[in-house]
């Protein structure tokens, strides 16, 4: 599993200068007011129904198994605030690449998350990445967000800040998990539009559809699942769209 005292463990890396971005209000995608009043009404409901925990195995479309994956939500107390603690790691192969993440994060019950750790690492022939982006929400008005990339033998750091208000919106890959799992809880799936950044910290726009209802054979039985897609449109490549399909108890 990637830890965070991995990504630092090579001693010939070079640095470069920390470069610092104000991210402005012209690059946030338009969110349409419904996709916000959704975000608040399905936050309204109980939220102790999102604590939960999993170990998860991963399969490509043959039915190899191709890596693992861990995930935990629970409640606790952060900064005087009522919070999630999310956590969750994964390993395996992407197109026979060696990768893996880990995610720690802290998200309050408005889904606005207070506080996220991220790191990714990818095995290349030619050499190995890290990546390791922090969230934090410094102050009542201001984010920051720092991205350390680690290419071969040469490491890049930049910190990017953005006013609070401009963060309306802004689903974060821990809060993601949230709202995915509320959505199957609630039966509500609505095809919304909000926003997230990618690798390269633009602004870029996330939607949600359902999916058609549809059964999964477990050994010999039929089971009943929900399906969401969630489609990120990259600035910085094409857009990537997933599919996720989960038991009706979420």
């Amino acid at each position: 599993m990637l830890s965070a005292s991995f990504l630092n463990s090579s001693s010939s890396i070079q640095s470069s200068e920390k470069t610092e971005i104000e991210i402005e209000s012209e690059k946030i995608p338009i969110i349409e007011e419904k996709s916000i009043e959704f975000l608040k009404s399905i936050v309204r409901n109980d939220l102790r129904i999102l604590e939960f925990e999993d170990n998860l195995k991963i399969f490509s479309l043959s039915g190899q198994e191709i890596g693992t994956f861990h995930i935990s939500v629970k409640p606790l107390i952060y900064k005087n605030e009522n919070c999630f603690n999310v956590k969750a790691k994964s390993s395996g192969l992407v197109d026979g690449l060696p990768c893996g993440t880990e995610l720690n994060a802290f998200v309050n019950y408005k889904l606005e998350t207070i506080d996220q750790e991220q790191f990714e690492i990818i095995k290349l022939p030619q050499g190995q990445i890290d990546r390791k982006i922090i969230i934090k929400l410094e102050s009542r008005s201001e984010y920051s967000i720092s991205k350390v990339e680690t290419n071969q033998k040469e490491t890049s750091k930049m910190i990017y800040r953005i006013k609070k208000n401009l963060m309306s919106g802004y689903i974060s890959e821990s809060s993601n998990i949230l709202l995915q799992r509320l959505m199957i809880q609630n039966n509500d799936i609505q095809q919304i539009s909000l926003f997230t950044f990618d690798s390269q910290m633009n602004p870029c726009t996330v939607s949600y559809n359902s999916l058609d209802k549809r059964t999964f054979s477990i050994e010999g039985d039929d089971i009943p699942i929900i399906g969401i897609e969630r489609t990120v449109d990259f600035i910085s490549d094409v857009p990537v769209t997933w599919q996720i399909y989960f038991s009706q108890d979420g």
